[in-house]
């Protein structure tokens, strides 16, 4: 099939190359020009159409760059648009096949690592949901070293839709290859404060606030925080803003009570709360952003024989977490880690069917769960 021969050039109404761009462009949407039909050589079109050899090469370079052909060494021009293939995939399909991206193993990843009651939590969450809407879920871990490229492709090829349950910073490049591709995704717990991502995050900030707020209520005025680095997670910095927003609102100090941990272990919340407990006026009350910094707060005020909620409040996230025997129940703002998960399958499945467009930002409520470890201080 000598295409050349049809095209029909005509001066004046646009320009030459963009001529040529658009018959070719229309003759392989058509299917007349069918996936792996060679195209003519620069030169050949050139000199059947008497033209200079560029205006050929502009009229293929644009459609090189709107993924319609593709040019191999040694080999020719080939048109790489299957117009039977892309009817099917403009129809909406349903989600059968999730992928589920854990960071690999042996990769270099330095991302923030979730610690196993928030990941198994998530996956419990897909699998449950994954299982009542009949579609099939899979773990993929995905070794950076690969490339972006190769990695999405791999999701693509595996699945019909991928939910990253990792820090979302180090999977960006992997992330935009799926965009590109209208790939449905989403992010359990990250990307946070980027705008044109499809995430999904419990809502830390509201939590810290809404903890402080019930110690405020029971007429607490000296409250603390105990909280993980807030310029190195979202989670802590998002607990930061709540806690401080509240202590505002009610016009009372809070950065004296505000404890940072560096390295989010347990001796740095055992210490913290030794040197909160020294005090020349300690707090009444205070918060463990986690129930890792709860255990270590425990651990210090049995060392001084500080008893909650007699001696002090105190309230701690997901207490539950790590199954600890504490001598009483916690009062905990607890995150339901599951149900996200059901919920972020729900999501996917709507960018999928088209019945929700991208970005979603999706937050999700934390609860308080009362337990016996606050009460109204002895004395303010």
């Amino acid at each position: 099939m000598n295409i050349t021969k049809e095209i029909i050039l005509q001066k004046g109404l646009e320009p030459i190359y963009a001529q040529i761009e658009n018959f070719l462009e229309g003759k392989i949407k058509s299917g007349k020009l069918p996936h792996m039909s060679q195209l003519p050589t620069e030169t050949e079109m050139a000199k059947e159409l008497k033209l200079n050899r560029l205006t050929v090469r502009q009229a293929y370079s644009n459609l090189k760059k709107k993924g319609l052909i593709q040019s191999l060494k040694a080999k020719g021009t080939f048109v790489l648009y299957d117009s039977k293939l892309i009817g099917k995939k403009n129809k909406k399909e349903k989600l059968q096949n999730i992928s589920v991206i854990l960071p690999h193993p042996s990769s270099s990843y330095k991302g923030v690592l979730f610690n196993d009651f928030v990941q198994l939590g998530l996956i419990r969450g897909i699998s449950k949901k994954c299982s009542r809407m009949e579609k099939r879920s899979e773990i993929l871990h995905m070794p950076l070293e690969k490339g972006a490229t190769k990695c999405a492709e791999t999701i693509m090829d595996r699945s019909q839709g991928a939910i990253f349950i990792i820090d979302y910073k180090p999977y960006k490049e992997i992330i935009e290859v799926l965009s590109k591709n209208n790939f449905p995704y989403m992010v359990a717990y990250g990307a946070v404060d980027e705008e044109n991502i499809n995430r999904i995050f419990p809502s830390q900030g509201q939590a810290a606030f809404d903890a402080t707020e019930y110690i405020v209520s029971l007429g607490h005025k000296k409250i603390g925080l105990i909280n993980g680095a807030s310029n190195r997670h979202w989670g802590y910095r998002q607990k930061s803003d709540g806690y401080k927003e509240c202590m505002k609102k009610n016009k009372l100090q809070a950065s004296k009570y505000l404890v940072e941990l560096p390295n989010n272990t347990l001796e740095d919340s055992y210490y913290a709360t030794l040197r909160i407990l020294d005090m020349k006026s300690p707090p009444t009350a205070f918060i463990c952003a986690s129930d890792l910094y709860l255990k270590g707060a425990m651990e210090a005020m049995k060392e001084k024989n500080i008893q909650p909620p007699e001696d002090i409040s105190i309230i701690s996230f997901d207490a539950g977490m790590y199954n600890y025997n504490y001598p009483l129940q916690i009062t905990s703002m607890d995150t339901e880690h599951s149900l996200i998960g059901e919920r972020t399958v729900e999501l996917l499945s709507d960018l999928k069917e088209e019945r929700a467009s991208s970005p979603i930002r999706a937050i999700t409520e934390i609860k308080m769960t009362y337990g016996k470890s606050v009460s109204r201080p002895k004395e303010e």
